[in-house]
């Protein structure tokens, strides 16, 4: 055996020089098989202690580079630093959202907590975060005054290692609009000739939102209590939507202003075939609004269509809202609700209970002016007799309202005709006022239809 000498060095290490290794291999193994050997020892990084190895400074080193690197990544969270990196805004959920809504900027290398960030949106700082995970900026969108319909703009994100920004579409704050929403039928409704089969025939209403701010709204027309030659999908194939301009009205959301009356024109192209007196349809308007449905969304009173008669004409200078509120109250057991299917509008009594249906009028020309109820079909000892509170009402001046209220009263609760709607028709007669003008003697009936039916509390 060739001379080799195995030397000992720092303590705890065996040092074996690489001759020595050779000189033992040769005989054994082949020159590549050596080399690959060596080649495989030489690279070997210790990744495990196993019993009866000997433990080396390299690997003692080793160890504590790696636990100081440890401590220093440690540190490094603790202190509200994720990397060393600046940070990267990979998306914003949504991408476009409104004033006020909330939005999630997520990405890497952000400070944590939140709040050891920069964030800004359109130049506004955030200094509030809601509770966000790993990766993510979650926050509320601050008061931004929006002119127009929207605004692109930036959010930006930035760190003690550098920024990064992304950009965003703001909407303005939704503000809910309040008030209601009313019909009245255009003046030239009188002047249509008496409705024949075929024939073209366009009815106006006049609708009007009013409202704390301009509302959109999706603007229908429906028909019910359809009788004699043509079916209720007939009618609706037959009717387009129009603007006063003659432009198409589509079921998409029409902006009405508010307090600012939009002429909507039905037209309705009949074919031939409908039988004279005996083909009726109740054709009704609907405006869904887009923004409050459950405090604005209205149907028009219906207006009855029988063919072989002319139209009945309610005169649109006295102005209806039903004020019945869309729950009962304590002391008001009526209530307003809306078919969904149909989307016709019924006051509701409880079965044996009282309420009290308020109607809100509003005059466009002075005068006095008298009340009265009507009931279709009739009561048929369902419901007490009804009449309006006032009877009456003088010298009223153009621009003001009055308030009628009708006690409704279903009177056993055992009677099969309590599932029955009802149609009430409120009128008010117009007569020209003390100290008219010799001119004015005008006379005209306005009037209003209300659908009414019981229902279990």
């Amino acid at each position: 055996m060739a001379n080799s000498t195995i030397t000992t060095a720092n303590a705890g290490n065996m040092v074996v020089p690489l001759s020595a290794i050779i000189d033992q291999l040769k005989g054994k193994l082949n020159n590549t098989e050596i080399e690959v050997l060596l080649s495989a020892i030489l690279s070997q990084k210790k990744t495990e202690v196993r019993p009866g190895d000997l433990i080396t400074v390299e690997l003692m080193n080793q160890i504590l580079n790696d636990l100081a690197d440890l401590n220093l990544r440690v540190a490094q969270l603790e202190g509200g630093v994720s990397t060393g990196l600046a940070p990267i805004i990979d998306q914003i959920i949504p991408a476009v959202q409104r004033v006020g809504g909330t939005l999630a900027v997520i990405g890497r290398n952000f400070n944590t907590p939140p709040e050891r960030n920069t964030v800004e949106i359109a130049g506004f700082p955030i200094e509030r975060f809601q509770s966000s995970p790993d990766g993510e900026l979650v926050f509320g969108i601050p008061r931004i005054d929006i002119i127009g319909e929207k605004l692109d703009t930036k959010v930006s994100v930035q760190t003690e290692r550098g920024s990064a920004s992304k950009t965003i579409t703001l909407l303005p704050r939704l503000i809910t609009p309040e008030g209601f929403v009313s019909f009245t039928e255009d003046p030239a409704n009188s002047s249509l000739p008496v409705i024949t089969s075929p024939g073209t025939y366009d009815i106006g209403f006049m609708v009007n939102s009013q409202t704390s701010v301009d509302e959109s709204y999706v603007i229908t027309a429906g028909y019910i209590d359809v009788a004699g030659s043509f079916t209720a999908q007939q009618w609706k194939d037959a009717t387009t939507l129009k603007t006063a301009t003659g432009d198409t009205i589509a079921e998409t959301p029409l902006k009405l202003p508010a307090f600012s009356p939009v002429k909507i024109v039905v037209r309705i192209v009949l074919p031939a075939g409908a039988t004279a007196n005996t083909t009726v349809a109740k054709l009704s308007l609907r405006a869904k609004s887009v923004n409050n449905d459950a405090g604005l969304s209205k149907n028009s009173d219906p207006l009855i269509i029988t063919v072989g008669q002319k139209l009945p004409f309610s005169d649109p200078r006295v102005d209806w809202v039903n004020e019945v509120p869309t729950q009962p109250t304590a002391t008001n057991k009526a209530r307003r609700t809306i078919d969904a299917v149909t989307g016709q509008e019924f006051v509701e009594i409880p079965f044996g209970g009282v309420g009290l249906m308020t109607l809100r009028t509003t005059f466009k020309i002075a005068g006095n002016f008298s009340y009265e109820v009507t009931m279709d079909p009739a009561s048929a000892g369902a419901w007490a007799p009804m009449r309006p509170s006032p009877l009456s009402s003088t010298g009223k001046q153009n621009g003001e309202n009055e308030l009628i209220g009708v006690i409704l009263k279903l009177l056993a609760t055992a009677d099969v005709q309590h599932s029955e709607v009802r149609t009430l028709t409120i009128k008010a007669t117009r007569t020209p006022p003390a100290g008219a003008p010799a001119t004015d003697t005008e006379t005209f009936t306005s009037w209003t239809t209300i659908s009414i039916r019981g229902y279990t509390p």
